[in-house]
Order: C-alpha cells, then sequence, then structure tokens
C-alpha cells in the first residue's frame, strides 16, 4: 500500500500542521497588542476625567452628614433648654473638643451628654460622634482628644450694637455673666451662626492658643457647616465667616 505524503492531506496552501503560524500581532485571547493598548488608554483617560466629579460628590455627601451632626446638636440643645427653664447651655469654651470628661467646665459635649446618647460616667472618652466623620478620617486616633471640631460664635452684638453673650462668660469671676435664656436673644442674633466647623483659617480660630489642635484648612474645601442660633443648620461660603 502507497503512502500519501503529509503534503497531499492538507488542502493546498494550508500546509502542515508544522507550518501553520500565528500571525505576530495576534494573541492568544483574540486582541491585538495594539488593540489592547488603545482600551487601557482609555480607561486611563476616563478615570481622569471622572476623578473630580466622583471627589465632589464624596465631598458634599461628607457635608451633608457634617450638617446631620449639627442638627443633632441643635436638638439635643434644644432638650437641654426645655429642661433648664429656657436657659442655654453654659458658660463655654469657644474652641469646642470631641471628649468627654465629667470633671471638665466649658465643653458642650459634656453638657449634651444625656440629651445626645453619650455615657455619662467618671470616666474620659472621645466621642466620636460629635465631630465630622471627615475630620475622624484625617486625625490621628491618639490626637482626637485635643482637636477642636468646632469654633463657637459667643460675643454677638444686637441691632443697637451692645454685646451679648448668650452661653455667658467662662473667664468671669464672678457670676455677672450667666447664660441666657434662648428667648432672650433677639432676632438680629437668632439669625446668626452659632457653632461652626474650626479650622485654622476661621477669623474666630486666629490669634487663638487652640489654633494648632485644628485643621489646618476647611475640611471641605470653599465652605463650613454652621448651627444658627435659631437652630437651623446650614452650608456657608467662607467669605461668611468674616
Amino acid at each position: 500500500m502507497r503512502i500519501k505524503s503529509v503534503d497531499s492531506i492538507y488542502p493546498t496552501g494550508l500546509g502542515s500542521p508544522n507550518k501553520m503560524k500565528q500571525t505576530p500581532t495576534q494573541s492568544a485571547s483574540g486582541f491585538t497588542f495594539i488593540e489592547i493598548i488603545v482600551a487601557i488608554t482609555l480607561i486611563i483617560i476616563m478615570v481622569t476625567l471622572l476623578y473630580p466629579a466622583l471627589r465632589t460628590s464624596i465631598r458634599r455627601a461628607d457635608q451633608s452628614g457634617g450638617l446631620s451632626q449639627l442638627r443633632s446638636i441643635g436638638q439635643g440643645m434644644m432638650l437641654y433648654v426645655n429642661d433648664h427653664n429656657g436657659t442655654l447651655p453654659g458658660p463655654l469654651w469657644p474652641g469646642q473638643v470631641m471628649e468627654y470628661d465629667p470633671d471638665r467646665e466649658g465643653r458642650l459635649v459634656r453638657e449634651l451628654a444625656p440629651y445626645l446618647g453619650y455615657a455619662e460616667n467618671n470616666g474620659v472618652y472621645v466621642v466620636t460622634g460629635f465631630a465630622p466623620k471627615l475630620l475622624l478620617l484625617r486625625t490621628p486616633e491618639a490626637a482626637r482628644a485635643l482637636v477642636r471640631p468646632y469654633v463657637m460664635n459667643l460675643d454677638v452684638t444686637n441691632s443697637e450694637g451692645e454685646l451679648m453673650r448668650p452661653f455667658g462668660n467662662l473667664a468671669a469671676t464672678d457670676s455677672t455673666n450667666p447664660p441666657l435664656k434662648l428667648a432672650q436673644l433677639p432676632p438680629e442674633i437668632r439669625s446668626k451662626w452659632m457653632l461652626s466647623d474650626a479650622d485654622r483659617e476661621h477669623p474666630r480660630v486666629q490669634g487663638t492658643t487652640w489654633r494648632p489642635y485644628t485643621p489646618e484648612k476647611p475640611i471641605y474645601g470653599n465652605s463650613r457647616n454652621a448651627l444658627f442660633y435659631d437652630m437651623h443648620v446650614e452650608s456657608l461660603p467662607l467669605a461668611a465667616f468674616e
């Protein structure tokens, strides 16, 4: 029996298996090298274009959460006022910390603890729920006890230019400057901000001894969250605090 040659078994032009070779530009998966490079380049371009919008969206979500925290503080303050014959808590310090200490005066976190669900005991601990989450993410755990997340607008003037201290004066040596009743505040003061995010660029923070314990820049960029004397909350441009 005559055996045909290997070349005669395959159709003309195909040749034997050993002669079938993959083209240099064809990968095993079916994509060319150039196609893969183009796809990677398009992905990089899309990420570059979408990143600013994504970052802005995340910042807005963080700022909305900060407003919710301030709203809770305002609700806790109203409960305090109702339980103390209409009087605001205080006297208070201008720079507010998130450390609860039952023996330290001037801290809003201590005064509002029973109304915000914070534990009241003889221990000292950091109330992380009192500060904006974005600030917590940027603050090492060991430094949180010293950080001032908020600054208070303690000295305000009425329409006649008279100075009023709604939360009293903690530095006073007598009791002539106790906290005022919320109902005593005139409309022009109730429309002012009472508590806002603190940072080293804030006009009420500059020149204070506790300035190093605040964020270097406003945590939300071009605005700050604020709680007002009428207990509403709002995000304000930086110029609103000058």
